[in-house]
């Protein structure tokens, strides 16, 4: 059986059913090849996001959405990676998936990002040994499209493709489009600007 098949009936297709995270910066890994490649405010993170799906380095306008992703056809998403914050400000990703659209919108702090991870159990499930990433926040994710507070500090591993295997990831079958805004203005430097989208078309 092929690992991303559509006969494993683990996967979801509302993108409310992502772990929202709030990662400092400097306590937001990958992992590849038995190397763990620290800190995403480096473009070595993202050179390693691009291998499981895609990046974005362009700037960022102010509350003005643009498209992280667009495809057509069948497959996996496993994370979604905003910019690094300068301040008290929110990310806000707009996901449509088979034509569906939804929004969810994370506040964050001066360096760190808003990230959508598939999840694995509850917020404190996630260890740096396991693999995934750790994430303490508070609030529920509810029609109000609330927003997220950190109540411990988040640190962790986003792992490869090869460990996400057997957790549930969104699952589109005919489409997906993917856009993102951030509440301020933001210049790419040292990876500032930089986004990701962990993704595979289905096999």
């Amino acid at each position: 059986m092929a690992l991303f098949g559509k006969d494993l009936g683990i996967h979801f297709n509302q993108p409310s059913q992502f772990q929202p995270i709030i990662a400092p910066v400097a306590d937001l890994n990958i992992f590849d090849n038995g190397n763990i490649i620290r800190e995403s405010s480096t473009t070595a993170f993202f050179t390693q996001m691009a291998s499981r799906g895609l990046q974005d380095t362009t700037n960022w306008t102010a509350n003005t959405y643009k498209t992280l992703l667009t495809v057509t056809g069948a497959g996996f998403v496993a994370g979604i990676v905003g910019p690094t914050a300068g301040g008290a400000e929110t990310t806000t990703f707009e996901i449509t998936t088979d034509g569906v659209l939804d929004e969810i919108a994370i506040t964050v702090a001066a360096s760190q990002r808003a990230v959508l991870l598939a999840k694995y159990g509850g917020p404190t499930d996630f260890t740096s040994a396991e693999l995934f990433m750790y994430a303490g926040v508070s609030g529920a994710l509810g029609a109000d499209k609330a927003t997220f507070t950190i109540s411990s500090n988040p640190v962790g591993v986003i792992p490869g493709w090869r460990q996400m295997a057997m957790y549930p990831q969104l699952r589109f079958s005919q489409s997906l489009l993917i856009r993102a805004k951030h509440s301020a203005n933001i210049t790419n430097a040292t990876a500032t600007a930089y986004s990701a989208v962990m993704y595979r078309l289905d096999l």
